[in-house]
């Protein structure tokens, strides 16, 4: 008898555990291979439509190869202009400066629980704002 099991990650994303097989995948994933009744190959990925994650609808649901999903994700990143939020200049915020950005937001989050959730024009406005932060808290 198959027994399967699905359980919800601290993101918030459904995961299917087989137990017979004691493998783990994605469950839009398993949702599609239902759908479809054959495994998905190794070079398709599923994408939500709507870009939601938690949104696990069958008509939220698409099959795309590899490539194709790797670049209609990357587009998500374009220059931005931007104000600093320490001296109020304008500033080309590009989209690798964006990606970093993001990526290690994260990482930040978990060491300082009290920090500004926009970029900086310069390192200088970056100190001015740590330093004034790091006064106010020892105060």
């Amino acid at each position: 008898m198959k027994q399967e099991h699905t359980y919800v990650c601290k993101d918030g994303r459904i995961r299917y555990y087989d137990t017979t097989t004691q493998k783990v995948s994605s469950y839009p994933r398993h949702l599609l291979e239902q759908k479809l009744g054959r495994k998905l190959l190794p070079n398709e990925q599923v994408h939500h439509i709507d870009e939601n994650p938690l949104n696990n609808e069958l008509t939220n649901l698409d099959i795309v190869l590899i490539g194709e999903h790797q670049r209609m994700h990357a587009q998500k990143y374009f220059d931005k202009v931007m104000i600093c939020p320490e001296c109020g200049k304008k500033f080309v915020w590009t989209a690798l400066q964006q990606q970093r950005f993001y990526s290690n937001h994260s990482r930040i989050e978990v060491k300082c629980s009290n920090k500004i959730n926009q970029p900086f024009c310069s390192k200088q406005c970056v100190g001015k704002y740590s330093r004034r932060e790091q006064l106010r808290r020892n105060s």
